[in-house]
């Protein structure tokens, strides 16, 4: 099964989001980014790496996904 948020699946977000992807997700390719509606309750965050949810931030495996949610929620 697949799904897509591009076009304007997202339109009528009405609730605060932050998107966080990167333009090296091998995934979810980062020009599909530029079809997104962009209501004003969406924010969005490219970083160059993290692939697709591999935001590491060192080469023990430790993310900083994690740390960056926690800014974002407080």
């Amino acid at each position: 099964m697949a799904y897509a948020l591009t076009g304007e699946r997202l339109a009528g977000l009405t609730v605060p989001a932050h998107l966080i992807t990167s333009r090296d997700d091998p995934v979810i390719p980062v020009a599909d980014v530029d079809r997104l509606a962009r209501p004003a309750a969406l924010s969005i965050e490219i970083t160059d790496r993290g692939g697709h949810c591999g935001f590491l931030r060192d080469l023990s495996g430790r993310s900083w996904i994690d740390s960056r949610m926690d800014e974002l929620f407080h």
